[in-house]
C-alpha cells in the first residue's frame, strides 16, 4: 500500500490519515512527542557543534553574530530525546534521506522536506504565532536597489511578523537587527537581498514571498546531516499539514517497495514482510 493510498477514504479525519501513514512508517516512535534540537541545531551551526562563542555573543554557521545562543525553531518547549535508529536512516549524496520501512523505504528530499516546514511556521506567524527573532550584536546594512526597496516598503508590516528586525537606513538601504530563529544561511543579509530580488522578478503577493522564503532559508542539497537530525527533519515534517508536497508542489518524498527492487533484480518475490 502506497502512502498516498493510505490516505484515501472519508472515513478519517485528515491529522488521523497523517497520523496512520505516520504509524504505518515508524510503528516504533508514536509515543512521546518528537525532539527536533539537534536538528535545530545543525541549521544554525552546521558541522561547528555549539557555535563560536565571545562573551555572550555566538556566531552561527553563516557568520551571522548573534547576542544569545540560537532558539529552536519551534518555540522554547521542553523536549525530550529521541533514541536514534540508525540502521533505519542513511543519507544518500547529502541531498536524501533514505528510511527503511517495513515493505521497503522511504526517500526523503531534505531541501524539499525543510522547505515545506519552514513555509508552514512562517504561516502560523503571520497568522497570529509569536515569531522567535535572534537578535545580531553586529546590525547588517544593505544597500537595495530602487525596485528591491520598492519592494521592502511593501513587506515592510510583514517582515517583522517572521521574525526580521529591520527598519530604513537612508535613502535606499536597511539595517538588519535580527533575523527569525532557525535560519541557516543569512549570509550577511544576503538571504533577505536574494528574497527581495526574487520576489521582485517574479512578483505576486505574501503567498509567493513566503515560498521564496522557506525555499532559501531551508537546508540545502549537498549539507551533511546526523542520524538525529534526519530523524528529526522526518519527525517535523509529517507534523505539518501537508507533508507530501513543499510549498512549491514537489514532492517531499517517494516510496520504493521491496517488491519492485526484487523484481528488478530478478529475484522471486517475498511475501508481505
Amino acid at each position: 500500500m502506497t502512502l498516498r493510498e493510505l490516505l484515501q477514504g472519508d472515513s478519517l479525519s485528515f491529522q488521523e490519515k497523517v497520523e496512520s501513514v505516520y504509524r504505518s512508517i515508524f510503528p516504533e516512535r508514536i509515543e512521546g512527542k518528537p525532539d527536533t534540537a539537534p536538528f535545530q541545531q545543525h541549521l544554525m551551526y552546521g558541522d561547528r557543534g555549539q557555535g563560536r562563542s565571545d562573551g555572550n555573543a555566538i556566531e552561527d554557521a553563516s557568520g551571522a553574530v548573534l547576542k544569545e545562543a540560537p532558539l529552536s525553531l519551534l518555540g522554547e518547549e521542553e523536549r525530550s530525546p529521541v533514541a536514534p535508529s540508525g540502521h533505519l536512516y542513511w543519507q544518500l549524496h547529502q541531498s536524501y534521506i533514505l528510511i527503511q520501512i517495513r515493505g521497503g523505504m522511504v526517500v526523503v528530499d531534505q531541501h524539499a522536506a525543510h522547505e515545506r516546514i519552514l513555509f508552514n511556521r512562517a504561516k502560523r506567524t503571520i497568522g497570529g504565532d509569536s515569531a522567535t527573532v535572534q537578535s545580531l550584536l553586529f546590525p547588517a546594512t544593505l544597500d537595495l536597489t530602487p525596485e528591491e526597496y520598492e519592494h521592502y516598503e511593501e513587506l515592510a508590516d510583514l517582515l517583522p511578523e517572521l521574525g526580521f528586525e529591520v527598519e530604513p537606513f537612508g535613502t535606499r538601504s536597511i539595517i538588519i537587527r535580527g533575523i527569525p530563529a532557525g535560519v541557516r544561511n543569512w549570509s550577511d543579509g544576503r538571504l533577505l537581498q536574494e528574497i527581495l530580488g526574487e520576489q521582485r522578478a517574479g512578483g505576486g503577493g505574501v503567498e509567493d514571498f513566503l515560498k521564496t522564503y522557506a525555499c532559501r532559508a531551508a537546508v540545502k542539497a549537498g549539507t551533511k546531516l546526523s542520524v538525529e537530525e534526519m530523524e528529526n527533519l522526518t519527525d517535523q515534517l509529517f507534523a505539518t499539514e501537508f507533508p507530501f508536497t513543499c510549498p512549491h508542489g514537489r514532492p517531499t518524498m517517494l516510496r520504493v517497495e521491496l517488491t519492485d527492487l526484487e523484481r528488478r533484480f530478478n529475484r522471486t518475490v517475498s511475501s508481505e514482510k
